[in-house]
């Protein structure tokens, strides 16, 4: 449809009944979110990877921890779930692709704000895709649910600790929050 040409669609009266109204595509576009201004982010881009960097060793650090942590008793945990082993090849492979999509995004950003925001993307997808190339690769310390039995992943824990609140914090800046 032409901007503010018109449309039919369906609507319901007071009665139930289904009665036909228009509407101007124009004046429904005004309706979507707008910015007042463009979004200004206060990091740099050295201090992204600073943080990036941050990241991605505590999570190697502490993912060595569990799995030179690991007893003989951790390493049977593919056998009591095959499926889950091509589940988190599957994953990893994915966020390999992302982290891939995302290194591409930085280094043909226009902006520095785009440079920014993708980079700590690839930090955070990268972490991801080691977290689930572990899981499929190597044993690791987890624990068992004492109710059902069912491993509880540390790793996956560690995983969400050190990427959340980056996350929360980037999602803030983009909203124009206090950090």
């Amino acid at each position: 449809l032409a901007k503010g040409s018109c449309c039919t669609v369906p609507s319901r009266s007071h009665h139930g009944l289904i009665m036909l109204s228009q509407f101007n595509m124009a004046s429904t576009a005004s309706l979507r979110f707008q910015r007042k201004k463009p979004v200004v982010l206060t990091d740099t881009l050295s201090t992204v990877h600073f943080r990036g960097s941050v990241m991605l060793g505590v999570f190697v650090v502490l993912t060595l921890l569990l799995v030179l942590s690991a007893g003989p008793q951790h390493h049977t945990w593919d056998e009591e779930f095959p499926h889950l082993h091509l589940m988190y090849i599957a994953t990893a492979i994915a966020f390999a692709f992302a982290t891939t999509l995302d290194v591409l995004a930085y280094t043909n950003a226009g902006s520095e704000d785009k440079k920014m925001l993708s980079a700590f993307l690839a930090y955070v997808d990268g972490i991801a895709c080691l977290s689930y190339a572990v899981h499929a690769s190597l044993p690791t310390h987890h624990l068992h649910d004492a109710k059902t039995g069912n491993p509880v992943w540390l790793l996956r824990f560690l995983e969400w600790a050190v990427t959340c609140p980056q996350l929360l914090y980037w999602v803030g800046l983009v909203c124009r929050g206090n950090p």
